[in-house]
């Protein structure tokens, strides 16, 4: 019996020693429990700080969400290419950090590497601190379909990248804000030896190269790739460029800035290198804002480039190609801007390329068209518009030769415009007359309206209202009137193409009252042919009954 019992309790210790150690409430708070928990997949909480000593080769596999909680997990535990944790297919890891101040390091000199991503792999930053010595997250270099989203939370490099960009195809990396620091060599690093493998977009956040590293700046671009910088995105390096790119990288800039503080140039392109800047400011302190050599292109049609004083803003080597459309500078531009545009400097000292909108009162016969200079990218500003006038028309805005409305608060003008005025004809003048207003059934009322009209050409369109209801087929300039009821016309101007808004006049109560009924339709009235009164009756009919009365007393007399 004490045998079976001891071998129960030696199973039982077994058991509890594979069993991952959770705080209460299931929060993990060892190195083992990690692993285990992170393996397993699903939400993880760390319920402690703790430190990995040794090699654990955590992979993951399966969806996890992980809250550091304000927690720390260090690894002290060094070997080549040791990445703290591995996501293969399947796998998702989306880091937060609900207390705050909470981390995951890699500490050893030489073998602090963070987080690595495989084909198939998902990694978001939402809060927290990823710290190491070496590559804080690496992307291998055949993987396919990986995704890296960083929203918020710091990323750490001492010695090398913060981001290792690789891959062979469809890997996309968004920084929308969040921290990510490198005293390293670069603080990103992008290449793929497969056309259009990796896209890069920045739109928020900042990404730092510091001074402590070698000569690398923030972001080495070498093949593969398209890098878009947007937003608020802020990059900056204090120890060499900006952006480098080379070898078919297409670089992007419509917002944000690119910095740098060193001696050379904000963004350097060579070997087939592309650079579009449409927005966002460029700027070096000791050098030229960008940099074109061997094959590159540069297009600038926005954005604000500047550079050190006494250095082109944009700088040409070899067979570099440059064209500017648009822009700020801080240095003269001319060469490379297109014939119908110009450069001019501002109140500032800065050379801003120019267009022209031309305000045409769209007719041959006049020389009234204004030209007026917009900055490229620029609004126009609508107090320095002509005030067209035209007998019978207001003016009501403006569009371009095609006929499309032009918004003068919110259009952006991007080349030579011209713009023709928008009229609009005004509504006419209207009175309405009655010859009488009040009539018996029978008669008839006659309204007139009156119409007018600055424009000598205008003719009108009349719609005439009986309490309010459009009386069907009346529109002519007058109306007669048979009924009671009140009358109104509403009247618009019509010129060529142009027609106005309604103009109603005020409305007439008219009268119409029933003919008067006779007292005795079958007696005439003596002074007119018609019914006789009713005294001339009863004056008749007392002579007859005296008449009667003088017979009786005659024939009574006669028989006496």
């Amino acid at each position: 019996m004490k045998k079976k019992i001891l071998a129960c309790a030696v199973a039982l210790c077994l058991v509890l020693a594979v069993i991952p150690a959770f705080a209460d409430g299931g929060e993990v708070t060892d190195a083992q429990g990690f692993k285990e928990a992170l393996e397993a997949g699903g939400d993880v909480v760390l319920g402690d700080s703790f430190e990995i000593d040794s090699k654990l080769g955590i992979t993951i596999t399966k969806p996890v969400t992980l809250d550091l909680k304000g927690n720390t997990v260090t690894e002290t535990y060094g070997g080549q290419n040791n990445f703290i944790i591995t996501i293969k297919e399947g796998g998702s890891l989306t880091i937060n950090d609900s207390v705050g101040e909470g981390a995951i390091i890699a500490e050893h000199s030489s073998y602090g590497y963070g987080i690595r991503l495989y084909s198939g792999a998902t990694f978001i930053l939402n809060g927290g601190t990823i710290e190491t010595t070496q590559e804080s997250i690496d992307i291998y270099d055949s993987s396919k379909n990986v995704k890296v989203e960083i929203n918020g939370g710091k990323v750490i490099s001492s010695d090398d990248n913060v981001l290792g960009i690789r891959g062979s195809e469809n890997v996309v990396v968004d920084i929308k804000g969040g921290e990510l620091v490198s005293s390293g060599r670069t603080a990103m690093y992008v290449s793929s030896y497969q056309e259009n493998a990796i896209t890069v977009n920045i739109s928020g956040g900042s990404l730092t190269q510091t001074a402590e590293g070698g000569m690398s700046g923030a972001i080495q671009a070498y093949k593969g790739a398209t890098i878009n910088v947007s937003g608020t995105a802020s990059i900056s390096s204090a120890s060499s460029y900006g952006i480098q790119v080379q070898e078919n990288v297409a670089l992007n800039v419509s917002g944000g800035s690119i910095s740098t503080s060193s001696r050379s140039e904000a963004v350097t392109a060579g070997e087939q290198g592309k650079v579009t800047v449409t927005g966002g400011e460029i700027t070096s302190a000791n050098n030229s804002a960008i940099s074109a050599e061997e094959n590159a292109s540069v297009t600038v049609s926005g954005g604000k480039l500047t550079g050190k004083e006494g250095r082109d803003a944009i700088e040409k080597e070899d067979d570099a190609s440059i064209q500017v459309t648009g822009g700020s500078f801080s240095s003269d531009v001319s060469e490379y801007v297109p014939e119908d545009l110009t450069v001019e400097t501002d109140g500032e000292g800065n050379f801003v390329v120019y267009v022209e909108v031309t305000f045409s009162d769209n007719d041959s016969t006049t020389d009234n068209d204004t030209v007026v200079k917009v900055a490229v990218g620029g609004k126009i500003d609508a107090t320095k518009a002509p005030a067209f006038e035209k007998t019978g028309y207001t003016l009501k805005g403006w569009a371009t030769a095609d006929g499309t409305a032009w918004d003068m608060e919110n259009g952006v003008v991007s080349e030579n415009i011209t713009l023709i005025p928008v009229w609009e004809l005004n509504a006419p003048a209207v009175s309405l007359k009655a010859d009488k207003t009040s009539v018996q059934e029978g008669e008839s009322i006659t309204l007139t309206a009156e119409a007018s009209h600055a424009s000598a050409s205008a003719t009108f369109v009349y719609a005439w209202y009986k309490d309010g209801a459009l009386i069907e087929g009346q529109t002519g300039a007058s109306l007669s009137v048979t009924q009671s009821g009140s009358y109104l016309v509403k009247v618009s101007a019509v010129d060529g193409e142009f027609t106005s808004a309604q103009t109603e006049s005020e409305a007439i109560s008219c009268t119409v009252a029933p003919a008067e009924e006779p007292d005795n339709p079958d007696i005439d009235d003596p002074d007119d042919g018609g019914d006789v009164s009713i005294a001339a009756l009863s004056f008749g009919m007392i002579a007859a009954i005296a008449g009667l009365a003088a017979v009786v007393i005659c024939f009574k007399r006669k028989r006496a």
